[in-house]
């Protein structure tokens, strides 16, 4: 299968697939658990240091109220954006609260800015302050973080690339990296996303593709109460690569958290369209986590980060919230009957990383549940743990932990 969904528009189109590839260590596991025992441990073949890691707030949406009854919504935006003065930095975006109308009056309003900084809030707050009677002290208004999306830019570094096309190569590898070890954190997804529309899916731009396919038809009797994707992921069959020119979603778009990973030459994509490549050195894989009650059916389910206003972003621990979010799991792999690896599960890894390894083992293990299937005591098999045969991306983790770090100096000094 071609790694590329469209080679005319991709700068690694004249690149071979042997370039492109990631390579794996296999080393056994030597582990005692049962649930890791007598299976290969895959490790990808990159040099972490040889990339930058940065780490960003995209966007931060916070709510205010303002002391007049109503105020025109309209109204609001021209007048930040004039007080923003700064056309190369992000825009402004004002709603209501209640329905994230842009043409009602109302006195609750939602306030999110592109590429924020502690300057350019003060900015918007003496606006809100002077002009819409909103409460506040020096220049410091009452209000809310209500939602905010934090990106994590993975660059390789130009020192350690031989050319143009080896620091293409090395990112395209990058993103399939991140993709294939992806570990969504199950406490922001109600049923650890096992609606449909959370499900890995990817996107050309055109057309939104999900990554676990296959018609389920019939279900027996005693699967009827089976999530779907429980029943789809424990089929090899069903399990379908995503291209790496895709961008790669997570989560549905009204959950409180949701993932979107891409392999990022240009700025902005609009729908059926591309605009100009970036120079070489600016394309990135990027890591994008979106946090709170951003669409329009989720303003009543909020997860809580500790970031509740402007001011918790200096003294906030991002390591919690590399814990909580950006996770990344090692595979194991079963040995077949001559010690290799399973064929069965490298296609699945192949295709859906170790997330889809970790949803096929814990599907078969609710179907054989559900059929009441038992060990030797007799005892119904237990549920597969929460990282299935998986194992911390350590040194992964580590180097998303430290670009997380300067989040907080970013925004104050931005």
């Amino acid at each position: 299968m071609d790694a590329l969904s469209d080679r005319e528009l991709h700068d690694a189109s004249h690149l071979t697939e042997d370039q492109l590839s990631l390579r794996y260590k296999l080393t056994p596991t030597d582990a005692r658990q049962t649930v890791l025992r007598d299976r290969w441990l895959a490790t990808p073949d990159v040099k972490l240091s040889d990339y930058r890691f940065e780490a960003r707030f995209d966007w931060i949406e916070i709510g205010v109220s303002t002391n007049k009854p109503v105020v025109p919504v309209h109204d609001v935006q021209p007048k930040l954006k004039k007080a923003l003065d700064d056309p190369i930095r992000g825009g402004v975006h004002v709603t209501s609260k209640l329905n994230r109308n842009k043409l009602e009056e109302t006195r609750d309003l939602l306030i999110l800015l592109h590429d924020p900084s502690r300057r350019r809030f003060e900015k918007i707050f003496n606006v809100l302050e002077q002009q819409f009677g909103v409460m506040g002290s020096e220049g410091w208004v009452q209000h809310e973080v209500w939602s905010w999306e934090l990106a994590v830019d993975i660059y390789p570094k130009r020192t350690r690339a031989r050319d143009d096309d080896d620091m293409i190569a090395r990112r395209v590898q990058m993103s399939e990296l991140i993709r294939k070890h992806v570990a969504p954190s199950p406490m922001l997804m109600t049923g650890m996303f096992l609606d449909p529309k959370d499900w890995m899916r990817s996107h050309d731009g055109v057309e939104l593709m999900p990554q676990f396919a296959g018609s389920l038809g019939q279900r027996a009797q005693h699967l009827k109460d089976t999530h779907k994707l429980h029943l789809s992921a424990a089929d090899p069959d069903n399990h379908r690569a995503a291209a790496i020119d895709n961008t790669v979603y997570i989560a549905a778009k009204y959950r409180v958290g949701k993932y979107r990973l891409q392999d990022k030459i240009r700025d902005k994509r609009k729908r059926g369209q591309r605009t100009p490549p970036l120079p070489v050195d600016e394309r990135r894989t990027r890591i994008e986590i979106t946090v709170g009650s951003h669409q329009d059916t989720g303003l009543e389910e909020r997860y809580e980060t500790g970031i509740n206003t402007i001011d918790d972003i200096a003294s906030y621990s991002f390591d919690t919230l590399r814990r909580d979010l950006f996770n990344f799991e090692l595979p194991t792999l079963a040995k077949d009957e001559t010690g290799h690896p399973a064929e069965e599960e490298l296609a699945v890894f192949s295709k859906t990383g170790s997330l889809g390894l970790k949803l096929m083992a814990q599907g078969r293990r609710v179907i054989e549940r559900a059929k009441g299937i038992r060990d030797g005591t007799g005892r119904l098999l237990l549920p597969v743990r929460q990282k299935a045969h998986n194992l911390r991306f350590e040194d992964l983790n580590c180097k998303i932990r430290d670009a997380l770090k300067a989040v907080a100096t970013t925004f104050e000094e931005g």
